[in-house]
């Protein structure tokens, strides 16, 4: 059976778009079979525009600009939960929706990733949507982590929203992740369209996260699927430990399982965010190794990093030299990172 993909995700601000031309590339390289459809607040960026023009991605790739542009008191927190609430005709056109995070450089594995979540879904939860459960015991917040989360509250919601949200910091944290797999059809009949557009709603009116411990969009995703009687607790809990095992792509057939099917730029963002943790994981010996056989010398990753602005040049730079990759041998990609000022 040849499964129809959608790729999808919600970007807010000038910082973030500049990851588009990345998650495109890549996802469209690795995965061309799938559709990507992204949802921006404002206008994409021209210049962002023709560096997806130049790699003949922009007609290849459906961009929904001004989404959720009439938000009053538009925040991170507000932006990061909309990418929950969407609701596209456009969806109903394949089987299967992946929402991702824009600040990835995908790498295709052995099985591709869609069988990967399809076949966790179907086998091990028995659930219309794949993720993991994040979980920690009450009072897990220090008493300064308590005070930043109601500051933040107050800043981003209001005093009185802060004050009623005070009182649930006390409470066990739930949450579910970032990447987020679904079956449209079953997910949709649960999850549907007059769900979403009442939790659209206290996105607009700044109430969705006041019962949540700590402001967190996956708090509040958690929460939504939790209303509707969806069982979110058979999911396995993220391991914190060394190696941390649910990165690993190969295990999508035990309970614990959600990879990042790529490297998270946003560890790269500078020198000092580079997560130690990453040091012991297989999945990133297996994108070191891929990028070493198929893509340093692949003319199509070299046209591409030669057009990304230096910023997005430096996450590459961070990455390779703390994968240890010697780019010596890779003259044309080490000519293009040289010239980052």
């Amino acid at each position: 059976m040849n499964e129809k993909v959608c790729v999808t995700t919600y970007v807010w601000g000038d910082n973030y778009q500049l990851y588009i031309p990345i998650a495109v590339f890549s996802m469209k390289k690795m995965y061309p079979e799938y559709d990507i459809i992204i949802f921006l607040h404002s206008s994409l960026n021209p210049e962002l525009k023709k560096i997806l023009i130049q790699l003949d991605l922009f007609d290849k790739i459906v961009i929904k600009e001004n989404t959720f542009a009439n938000c009053p008191n538009m925040n991170k927190y507000k932006a990061k939960a909309f990418r929950w609430v969407i609701w596209d005709e456009l969806f109903f056109n394949y089987d299967y929706l992946y929402t991702i995070d824009i600040d990835m450089f995908y790498i295709k594995e052995p099985l591709p990733l869609h069988k990967q979540h399809i076949y966790h879904m179907e086998n091990v939860t028995k659930l219309p949507f794949d993720n993991m459960r994040r979980f920690q015991k009450r009072n897990a917040l220090t008493l300064k982590e308590k005070i930043v989360s109601s500051l933040a509250c107050s800043k981003n919601f209001g005093v009185f929203k802060a004050i009623k949200h005070y009182k649930y910091i006390y409470n066990d944290i739930n949450k579910l992740s970032g990447l987020h797999f679904v079956d449209i059809k079953k997910y949709y009949y649960i999850v549907n369209k007059e769900v979403l557009k009442a939790n659209e709603k206290k996105i607009f009116d700044g109430t969705f996260l006041i019962d949540s411990p700590v402001l967190s969009d996956e708090c509040f995703l958690y929460k939504m699927l939790k209303n509707v009687n969806i069982n979110v607790d058979i999911l396995d809990q993220q391991d914190f430990g060394p190696g941390f095992k649910h990165m690993d792509f190969n295990n999508y057939n035990k309970p614990l399982f959600r990879p990042v099917h790529g490297i998270h730029l946003g560890d790269f963002r500078n020198d000092t965010h580079i997560k130690k943790e990453n040091d012991n994981l297989v999945c990133y010996d297996y994108y070191k190794n891929y990028f070493i056989d198929f893509l340093l010398n692949d003319n199509d990753f070299t046209k591409f990093l030669s057009l990304i602005n230096n910023q997005s040049k430096l996450y590459f730079k961070r990455y390779f030299d703390y994968a240890v990759i010697d780019l010596a041998n890779y003259s044309n990609i080490k000519i293009i990172l040289d010239e980052i000022i």
